[in-house]
């Protein structure tokens, strides 16, 4: 369980809902489709170097029309579930979350991609861009 526990703090900062701080500042505001966004999408892939998702685990992501978001993570035969807020703002994704722990963590990602079937994100971390892929 405890493994389980710091896969879900390492999704928490280095996929789709990760920090990215400054990044807003930089780029130039773009809307999306935020209605789009509503839906469970299931974790594809992604390039952070520090995301130890293990072979065979299963993340989905719910996003609700009244603000809510819902993680949910896999692994073989347990499951953790983190809920919280969100909220989209031009290209910025912010969410409200507790860790499995109770903490309560902030985290902002840009959407890069946001279509019926497909949902990008991308978060500048030590200066490099990472980016992490959900299809529904």
């Amino acid at each position: 369980m405890r493994s389980l526990c710091c896969v879900v703090l390492v999704l928490l900062s280095s996929s789709a809902v990760a920090v990215s701080q400054g990044a807003a500042a930089e780029e130039k505001e773009t809307k999306v489709d935020k209605a789009k966004l509503v839906g469970a999408w299931t974790f594809v892939k992604t390039d952070a170097k520090d995301a130890n998702i293990p072979p065979g685990a299963d993340m989905k992501v719910e996003y609700t029309k009244d603000g809510k978001v819902t993680l949910r993570i896999k692994i073989k035969d347990k499951e953790i579930k983190v809920s919280g807020t969100y909220s989209v703002k031009g290209d910025q994704l912010t969410m409200k979350m507790k860790d499995p722990e109770g903490k309560e963590k902030t985290d902002v990602v840009t959407i890069k991609e946001l279509t019926d079937k497909k949902f990008v994100t991308t978060e500048k971390k030590d200066g490099v861009v990472e980016t992490t892929e959900f299809k529904k």
